[in-house]
């Protein structure tokens, strides 16, 4: 064998040494991109989930705050109305009709009482 044809043959070598270790390295970072293709995937399909049963939570407390408000709405106007009818029973007006009426009424009773006797 001459040199030439050692220098071709080792030029050779190297270069199908060379395309071997590029090919391996290129399946080993398809390895690690499916790989993180499937980590990714299944942290998707996870946070997908979570966020489905966050959502029907949310759905969930919003009608009960619904109730709630409602609730809230019906015991403040019962409270308006009650202080309304408080204030109106303690008015000055209604104090002097009240005490008109009880004098009328005792005079009344006097009165029945001094004829029927």
């Amino acid at each position: 064998m001459s040199k030439q044809s050692i220098k071709s043959k080792l030029r050779e070598q190297t270069k199908k040494n060379h395309q071997e270790f590029r090919q391996q390295l290129v399946d080993d970072v398809a390895a690690v991109l499916e790989k993180w293709k499937d980590h990714s995937n299944n942290l998707h399909t996870i946070q997908k989930r979570q966020f489905s049963d966050l959502n029907h939570d949310i759905e969930k407390l919003m009608e009960e705050v619904k109730i709630s408000k409602a609730a809230t709405s019906q015991i403040r106007d019962n409270t308006v109305r009650e202080l309304r009818n408080l204030k109106r029973s303690h008015s000055w007006g209604y104090v002097i009709i009240t005490v008109f009426v009880a004098i009328i009424s005792t005079i009344t009773t006097l009165l029945a009482i001094r004829y029927l006797f």
